[in-house]
């Protein structure tokens, strides 16, 4: 799967990345077909990059890339019926802002996922490219605290 670049001229709705996801075989059915609602959406899609291992990483690579959302995910079979459980992270805190799951046979899955991504998913993806936009520190800066004049410099009893 390519990372498409974006077209000059035509603006954006946010960028996310969505990593490779457990237990997808190699045609990588689920995936493609997050991929694939997620660009229809107007989102610039990267599907290449792989995962961080802290939260510090994941906001390092969003302060980067521009990154607002990062989605992995694992697929479980259970006989005839195929689980994909998504998870979103914010690019802005690096924590996990929500989850998702769809069920179905693997003929069925990869329409589900198209169909009903965007009204399981959209409004956390908006916010958290809404809140990836607004400007942001780079690193924290000490925290002082004015504890007001010491108690030498008063007089006693006044």
């Amino acid at each position: 799967m390519k990372d498409v670049p974006e077209k000059p001229g035509e603006k954006s709705r946010g960028k996310v990345a969505v990593f490779v996801f457990e237990g997808d075989d190699v045609f990588e059915q689920s995936r493609r077909a997050v991929v694939r609602a997620l660009r229809k959406q107007g989102l610039t899609v990267f599907a290449t990059l792989r995962p961080s291992d802290t939260p510090a990483q994941y906001r390092a690579v969003s302060y980067s890339s521009g990154i607002a959302l990062f989605i992995d995910g694992e697929v479980s079979s259970g006989g005839s019926q195929h689980v994909l459980q998504l998870r979103l992270r914010s690019g802005v805190t690096g924590q996990y802002v929500g989850g998702t799951k769809f069920t179905g046979t693997p003929a069925t899955l990869a329409g589900t996922i198209e169909r009903s991504l965007w009204t399981k998913v959209g409004p956390s993806t908006v916010r958290a490219c809404a809140s990836a936009v607004k400007p942001r520190k780079r690193g924290f800066s000490p925290m002082y605290i004015e504890a007001g004049s010491s108690l030498d410099t008063i007089p006693y009893g006044s």
